[in-house]
Formats: structure tokens, sequence, C-alpha cells
């Protein structure tokens, strides 16, 4: 089987050493230096415990209140043109309690097995550092602190168990 692997960062590169080790030829597409692109703005950070989905309620208009404020968190300058348009409607209406929870389960699901694959990769003999810690949260209002704490409630009836 051949398959190509898009982005050279630390998910892409793990990607491409078990598709490897399984047989598969595999080729990694990265468009600059490997690790340089998002690895590198999150220093090679992969947070396998708990990761909410990005398509959430309210998500598009906090996206495009933010896209008005200099310094915002989201950056984006889109081309609005057609594509543009029909992503943004998709995205948007994928934005709904139900769409979110099966993101929610479906991601919890998946970080279950995620500490003892991090134990296979380094007896495989990959090299990485690893650190279960807890996490310290900051927010600069109340509401910002409650919107966390809903997620970790959402994530824990999901099945969620800290690690």
């Amino acid at each position: 089987m051949r398959v190509a692997v898009v982005g050279g960062g630390a998910v892409g590169l793990a990607c491409a050493y078990e598709l490897t080790r399984r047989g598969a030829e595999v080729v990694v597409l990265e468009r600059d230096r490997v690790g340089d692109g998002c690895s590198r703005g999150n220093t090679g950070w992969i947070c396998p415990s708990l990761s909410a989905p990005l398509p959430a309620p309210g998500v598009m208009s906090a996206a495009l209140r933010g896209m008005l404020r200099p310094g915002s968190p989201v950056l984006i300058r889109p081309f609005v043109g057609p594509a543009f348009l029909r992503w943004s409607w998709r995205f948007w209406r994928a934005c709904t309690p139900a769409e979110y929870r099966a993101g929610t389960e479906a991601t919890t699901a998946l970080a279950k097995s995620a500490f003892d694959l991090f134990d296979e990769l380094r007896e495989q003999g990959v090299e990485f550092e690893l650190e279960a810690t807890g996490m310290i949260v900051a927010a600069l209002t109340e509401a910002g602190l409650d919107e966390y704490v809903a997620m970790v409630a959402d994530a824990q009836k999901a099945g969620y168990e800290e690690p």
C-alpha cells in the first residue's frame, strides 16, 4: 500500500512511522521544514487526554467577532469567495450540540489508549519526552473559566477519565 501523509509535524510523523511499521510505503509531504509548522507553534505539545472538538455551539459567532479585533487569537483573513462561503456554511451547520457531543465522544474514545500507545512507541525505540502532569487553566473572566469547566464536564459525560 502506498500512502501520503500531509504534514511533517509530531502527529504526521507518528502516523508515518506507524504506517511504515505496518508495511506501507509512506511519503511525508511537508511544505517547509519538518516540525516547523503547527508542531513548532505548540512546541510539539500534544494533549492526548483532553481535546474538545472545534465545531461547537457558538464558535462561528465567536470567530467572526474575533476576526474583527486586533490581537485576537482568531486571525483569519478569508478570501470571501464561493468555496469559503460553502465551507463556512457547512462548518456552521456542524456547530450543533449533537455534533459537538459526537465529536467529544470520538476524541474521548481515541484518548483512552493514547498513553499505552506512547509507551509502545518508546519500547520500539522512538525517542520523545512525555510528561503526565495536571493542567493549570487561566482565564481572564469567570465566563471564560466556566466555558472550560463545561468542556471538561462534557468530556466526563463522554467517558473521559483523567490520566
